[in-house]
C-alpha cells in the first residue's frame, strides 16, 4: 500500500493512516516492523549480508548476539571445509614460490 506495489500508486504515511484510521506514527512503527522482519528473513537465507553497524534504535540484551558473516549456505565465513581447502592450496602454493625464488640462481652476464 505505502510502496504502491498493489496499485502503481505511492502513498505517503499519512494517506496510509487516513484510510486505516490510525495514526502516522503507528504507520511508521509497522512499516519498520515489517521491514525489519523481511530483511532478518533475507539474511537468514543468505540472499542479504547483515550490515556491519546496525543504525536502528532497537537495543540488543545480554543473551543476543549479532551473527557473523555467512555464506549461501549459512556456514561461517572462511571456516567451510571448501574454504579451508583454497587457504591451504594458496599458502601452499605462496610457499612454494618462494622456495623457488630463494633455492634458483640467476647467472648474469
Amino acid at each position: 500500500m505505502r510502496y504502491g506495489l498493489s496499485n502503481d500508486e505511492v502513498m505517503t504515511l499519512a494517506d496510509v493512516s487516513a484510510k486505516l484510521g490510525i495514526s502516522r506514527e503507528r504507520v511508521r512503527q509497522i512499516e519498520e516492523r515489517a521491514t525489519r522482519a523481511m530483511r532478518k528473513k533475507a539474511q537468514e537465507l543468505g540472499l542479504m549480508e547483515r550490515r556491519e553497524k546496525d543504525f536502528t534504535t532497537k537495543k540488543l540484551h545480554a543473551g543476543m548476539e549479532i551473527k557473523g558473516k555467512t555464506n549461501i549456505l549459512g556456514e561461517p565465513m572462511g571456516q567451510s571445509p571448501l574454504a579451508k581447502l583454497l587457504k591451504a592450496h594458496a599458502s601452499a602454493q605462496k610457499r612454494n614460490k618462494n622456495f623457488n625464488k630463494t633455492n634458483t640462481k640467476v647467472k648474469r652476464k
